[in-house]
């Protein structure tokens, strides 16, 4: 239990970080609301044993305006609370939010492939939208302990009296009522350990079956499968597939749950109205007995009512902070991804603009390069090999190349030979799990990401554009260079067609807020994207692969006389468009099986290359 407290604690730290009036709020609000009843509970006695005995009228007048000042204080403060509360909870529920699309974008692009990061992610997200788990709810947690403590002290406070037997006689009373407490308590701490393993049991069963309806809405929903939909009218297939999973999450586990909830309800009910019938009971044969006054009768019977309630209270907020710690602890491990990298990574820049050295120590000791932009670079693969997690097979073996400073290179083969692999250990978007990648002779893990990767433009098969101001697309950042964003508009043939846009660079990339560019003009706009940073490789993984033969050639033509003399990488299916590199590697299960000019490797009967040629050249002649 102290594990599973301490990490609520962790997470009351994050919140009150994220939003420092979002715990106050909550708690504020629920302590007042709860002190109220009692309040008003002392007041009244205190008043009705006054009046009982004659006092002065005006004592019993400011007993009055005392009981009605603090209550209407009490009520005014929780509004303030409450509508506090209404504000704040709205704002963390978007923070905490916006704190794991952050730690999604810090993510190693391994474990968002793989699909580890996105199933966390559903976990977390089904755990709070389906049972109410996670950080969202530690405020409602602490609310429950300050309520399940406040009922629990203050009944005891008021109704202590009843507890003591009265001149050491009738001890069966007591006896009585803390049995009747205790096993309320009891019942209470083992029926919600069940429903929460039931609960825990239905969200491990449904984390799949909710992965596949979020796929189904998003399919239904996006504009490139409108028409396959309509087209082969899916729209019953959809709805029975729909039909089916929203059937098996509400079957199973879900049943059982709910019948446990209405048996707890209904024993938890009956635990409450033995007591205050007993609490009655023994405070109706004392008030008999002449040891309790009208006002006590009034004061302690009210109090005992709520024992009951108070003692479920705490024992369910304490098994509350059970139930929702694994999950905010699954919350604090997720926001904590990649948050040492990006540290690590702030402290190399801070040290590079401070000393201006070709060479800096990380907070690890270990000496990180700076790459140096206005000299000559050379990459160099040596004995490298990868394989994808769960697979035995290599995606890539043995690779050994040198992609020489200025060459312009081409990689070709089959589906599934490598080709692609290889770009993503070129692009450090994976590790060698075998050899060595070398930068200039240094190994590029002496250098962070992101400053390897400020040496690359890349453009892949499935670029991306955000729907942002066309000129922050291209220099991706809110600060741009205008006049070299046109430049690289320029160069890439897209100036008239900027020129025709109603905001000109300040255009919106999006449906919604200004245009939406056609296949062929977001790809020219990834290109220019590429070239602004004015890298010293460039790399075109299959970008064109939807265009024609001739349109893919012309655009890596056009790339050929943007890249000019900065090292450039193709890849491509159509063994045609790359005929103008300098050098073709041909990839064959993981690979590289030739290397030469294209002339050199059709000539080369039999060879891979040559059996690709003519496949490819025979729809041509």
């Amino acid at each position: 239990m102290l594990k599973q407290i301490k990490t609520i604690l962790k997470t009351a730290v994050l919140i009150a970080k994220t939003s420092p009036w979002n715990l106050p709020a909550f708690i504020g609000s629920r302590f007042l609301e709860i002190v109220q009843p009692f309040v008003t509970l002392f007041f009244s006695a205190k008043i009705l044993d006054l009046l009982t005995q004659g006092a002065d009228r005006p004592q019993v007048v400011q007993w009055i305006i005392a009981g009605s000042a603090v209550t209407a204080l009490i009520h005014l403060t929780g509004r303030f609370f409450v509508n506090l509360n209404s504000v704040e909870g709205m704002d963390l529920f978007v923070k905490l939010y916006e704190e794991m699309s952050a730690a999604m974008m810090r993510a190693d692009y391994s474990e968002l492939e793989n699909g580890k990061m996105r199933e966390k992610y559903e976990r977390i997200v089904r755990a709070a939208n389906v049972y109410w788990y996670g950080p969202w709810e530690v405020p409602g947690v602490l609310m429950n302990v300050t309520e399940g403590l406040t009922v629990v002290i203050s009944s005891f406070a008021l109704a202590y009296p009843v507890f003591v037997p009265a001149e050491g006689k009738d001890w069966w009373q007591t006896v009585l009522l803390i049995a009747l407490i205790v096993g309320s308590a009891t019942y209470s701490f083992f029926a919600e350990r069940k429903l929460y393993q039931l609960k825990e049991q239905g969200l491990e069963g449904q984390i799949h079956d909710n992965q596949v309806l979020n796929y189904l809405d998003q399919y239904i929903t996006a504009d490139k499968a409108a028409k396959d939909v309509r087209l082969y009218q899916q729209q019953n297939s959809i709805r029975r597939f729909r039909d089916t999973f929203n059937q098996k999450m509400r079957q199973g586990v879900g049943e059982s749950r709910r019948r446990k909830e209405a048996s707890n309800s209904a024993i938890r009910e009956m635990f409450g109205r033995l007591i205050s019938f007993a609490g009655y009971l023994i405070v109706g044969i004392r008030a008999a007995q002449g040891y309790f006054s009208i006002g006590d009768v009034l004061l302690y019977a009210g109090a005992l009512s709520r024992v009951s309630e108070g003692a479920r209270m705490l024992v369910y907020s304490m098994q509350h902070v059970a139930m929702q710690a694994p999950h905010c602890q699954e919350f604090l491990d997720f926001v904590q991804i990649g948050k040492k990298t990006q540290k690590k990574s702030e402290e190399v820049s801070n040290v590079k603009t401070k000393t201006k050295t070709k060479t800096r120590t990380t907070t690890s000791g270990s000496a990180e390069a700076s790459v140096a932009r206005s000299t000559p670079h050379e990459i160099r693969f040596e004995h490298v090999s990868f394989s994808y997690p769960g697979s035995t097979k290599p995606a890539v073996k043995d690779i050994n190349i040198v992609i020489k400073n200025g060459e312009h290179l081409a990689i070709v083969g089959k589906n599934g030979s490598g080709k692609s692999t290889f770009v993503k250990l070129l692009c450090r978007m994976y590790e060698p799990q075998k050899g060595h990648i070398y930068l200039d002779g240094k190994e590029i893990r002496s250098y962070s990401k992101e400053e390897y990767w400020k040496i690359l433009g890349v453009v892949f098969q499935d670029f991306a554009l955000i729907g942002l101001p066309l000129a922050e697309n291209i220099a991706a950042s809110e600060e741009y260079d205008e006049n070299k964003v046109r430049h690289c508009l320029k160069d890439t043939g897209l100036e008239e067609w900027v020129d025709q846009l109603k905001n000109g660079l300040n255009e919106w990339m999006s449906a919604s807020e200004g245009t939406v560019p056609s296949g062929g003009e977001k790809q020219r706009l990834a290109l220019a994207r590429a070239q602004y940073r004015d890298p010293f490789l460039m790399v075109l993984d299959e970008p064109t692969a939807a265009l024609d033969p001739v349109a893919e050639s012309k655009v890596f033509q056009k790339c050929r006389e943007i890249a000019g003399g900065t090292s450039a990488v193709y890849i491509s299916h159509r063994l045609s468009a790359c005929r103008f590199t300098d050098r073709i590697l041909v990839f064959d299960e993981g690979s590289i099986v030739q290397e030469g000019s294209h002339d050199e490797l059709a000539k080369q009967r039999g060879s891979m290359y040559a059996q690709l040629w003519q496949a490819q050249a025979q729809y041509y002649i």
